[in-house]
């Protein structure tokens, strides 16, 4: 190619490169309205209206109703980008998105057992207006009648039976729609702490993969450490691994607040929160010194539990010193060996 009309192209190109942003700049920016009106349309103007809404901020605060009803939504990418724009929009988004939580988790004796029943007993009706009201009645009621659903989706008439496991089925779905709103509370961050006491709740929730998501939260919400110790400990017990795991990386963040209750856990006889326990003993470090004649004692014995003891106090670090020179000098040989490796460490 010559040089001349190597410098023509390159001209040309340079002139695009001038126009393209101008062109770009002079398209208007469209409303939280006109975005809003844009989230009813199909999956690709929803996604660049979810774009231009999280770019907007906490200016998108009408839009936040409107998002909260995509998180039902089943397509998972636009739930993903919802909760990623609620990041952006922050502040806006803790009060609705806590509401909205919150309806699934009713205050303890709002719901009476009689009240379920009473709907259950509804849905073998024979007046189609009675039995689908009760069917919209326990589905809005939602969790508080998972259990006696299940149990009439197992007994009585065909037709209560049937109807009862379709409700169970359509309750248990909501879980997604729970996961995704922890989720966005996560992604909020700090702002978010107001809704502790709900994300507390998603703790105990049916769905292992919501506890999972709502212990990530816990750490992420800057929770105070008074309220969440208590419950977080307890989900070391739980019965998902991804859950235990999930609390124990977050009860390290807590600090002092938390060894007493790993404390507690290492004198017990559960063998799984044992172990989880020592482990957030020394990823706490040094606020976890209280924790040591307990470790000291689990590495002396060496009855099953010395490797993770020992792990613990030399994450604890300088204050394990005394307890790990002890027991290189006078336990058994395995046990030494264990306590010279901490003390290296």
């Amino acid at each position: 190619m010559c040089r001349p009309t190597l410098v023509v192209m390159l001209l040309v190109a340079g002139s695009w490169g001038l126009m393209a942003p101008c062109s770009a700049a002079a398209q208007p920016k469209r409303s939280a309205a006109d975005l809003i009106a844009e989230l009813k349309k199909g999956d690709p103007e929803k996604l660049k209206a979810i774009e231009e809404l999280a770019a907007l901020g906490d200016k998108a605060a009408d839009a936040v109703p409107a998002l909260i009803g995509l998180l039902s939504f089943k397509n998972e990418d636009v739930r993903l980008h919802v909760v990623m724009a609620m990041k952006k929009i922050g502040t806006p988004v803790v009060d609705p998105l806590t509401a909205a939580l919150a309806a699934h988790y009713p205050e303890p004796g709002k719901i009476q057992p009689r009240q379920i029943d009473d709907l259950i007993m509804k849905l073998g009706s024979a007046n189609f207006a009675i039995r689908d009201g009760a069917r919209k009645d326990l589905e809005a009621i939602g969790l508080p009648a998972l259990e006696a659903l299940k149990k009439a989706s197992k007994g009585g008439d065909l037709e209560t039976n049937r109807r009862a496991a379709e409700l169970v089925k359509t309750i248990e779905g909501f879980a997604d729609t729970r996961f995704y709103m922890v989720w966005g509370l996560a992604f909020v961050g700090a702002p978010a702490k107001s809704a502790t006491s709900v994300v507390i709740k998603a703790l105990a929730d049916p769905s292992a993969a919501v506890r999972r998501k709502a212990a990530y939260t816990l750490g992420r919400i800057d929770a105070g450490p008074n309220l969440v110790v208590e419950p977080l400990v307890a989900a070391l017990g739980d019965a998902d691994m991804d859950v235990r795991e999930a609390a124990a990386a977050v009860l390290p963040k807590m600090s002092k607040v938390a060894v007493p209750g790993m404390i507690t856990a290492i004198k017990g006889d559960n063998k799984n929160l044992l172990v989880m326990a020592m482990k957030i003993l020394g990823a706490t470090g040094a606020d976890a010194k209280e924790a040591i004649p307990e470790l000291k004692r689990h590495l002396g014995e060496f009855k099953g539990f010395a490797e993770p003891a020992a792990d613990a106090l030399a994450g604890i670090g300088a204050a394990s010193i005394p307890a790990l020179t002890a027991v290189a000098a006078e336990a058994e040989a395995p046990a030494r060996a264990l306590a010279v490796n901490a003390l290296f460490r």
